[in-house]
């Protein structure tokens, strides 16, 4: 399936603007849709609500990987709970010292994109705020 077309999709069953999504190379991968499409929904809910909104989702084709980013206008993820906030149960703390979400969502997209045969980070987006990074294998064509 092609992941921009997925994508694209995904964000008009969200009600979201279509102008969010931003396909410089697309490419198609291998896997469940329903199960990509929970994982976006995911990471774009997750921008809305803990990120002060979903600013932009890219789709990036490079070599044999394509990569996903989710960009939100939040604080950020503070670097000693990048990877911890992908683990079952692991809530993050905001920057006023509270703890945000029940701690599944995102371990439901890092299992879910694991299943697929890739992987999902957490950095800092240049501009400010979070980038969630998606990258599963490219297939050939």
């Amino acid at each position: 399936m092609s992941i921009g077309e997925l994508l694209t999709h995904t964000i008009a069953r969200s009600g979201r603007p279509d102008t969010l999504l931003r396909v410089e190379e697309d490419a198609t991968v291998n896997g469940r849709k329903l199960a990509l499409d929970r994982a976006f929904v995911n990471l774009m809910d997750n921008a809305d609500k803990h990120g002060a909104g979903l600013i932009e989702i890219t789709v990036r084709h490079v070599g044999a990987e394509v990569t996903v980013s989710i960009d939100d206008a939040g604080p950020g993820v503070p670097a000693d709970q990048r990877e911890r906030i992908f683990e079952r149960f692991a809530t993050a703390h905001t920057r006023g010292g509270r703890t945000a979400g029940t701690g599944l969502g995102l371990a439901l997209v890092a299992q879910t994109v694991a299943a697929h045969g890739g992987h999902v980070a957490c950095t800092d987006r240049p501009e400010g705020g979070a980038r969630f990074l998606v990258t599963l294998p490219a297939e050939s064509v």
